[in-house]
């Protein structure tokens, strides 16, 4: 089967973030501004869009932390048509979990390599 954009966007996405939220957890995140995952109908972004504004918050924070997360976001997006809305500021607060939840999952396999390095 192929996969357009969209759905290897959505695939990658939760893919990244897997390894700190649970499942249920990541569906929830992206029902947040999307709604029913199965229906594109009440999309507030598409997930390539929701991909890329993951990119650009990751590579504009200067730390790795919650606060920095959610300023690289604001500048992700400030250009976009979601700035300044309601919407906006739910994709905002996702991209911070998504960054949140992906540095995590960084964090977690760096431990693990230094671990096995001790042993």
């Amino acid at each position: 089967k192929r996969y357009d954009l969209e759905q290897v966007c959505r695939i990658i996405n939760m893919n990244l973030l897997k390894g700190g939220l649970p499942l249920e957890q990541i569906c929830h995140l992206i029902s947040y501004i999307n709604g029913s995952l199965t229906d594109e109908s009440d999309d507030i972004i598409g997930d390539a869009l929701l991909y890329e504004y993951f990119v650009k918050t990751l590579l504009l924070s200067p730390r790795r932390t919650a606060e920095s997360y959610k300023d690289a976001a604001v500048a992700a997006i400030s250009s976009s048509p979601y700035a300044g809305t309601e919407h906006g500021e739910r994709i905002i607060s996702v991209l911070t979990v998504m960054c949140i939840a992906y540095s995590s999952t960084v964090l977690q396999r760096t431990a693990k390599e230094r671990i096995a390095e001790l042993l």
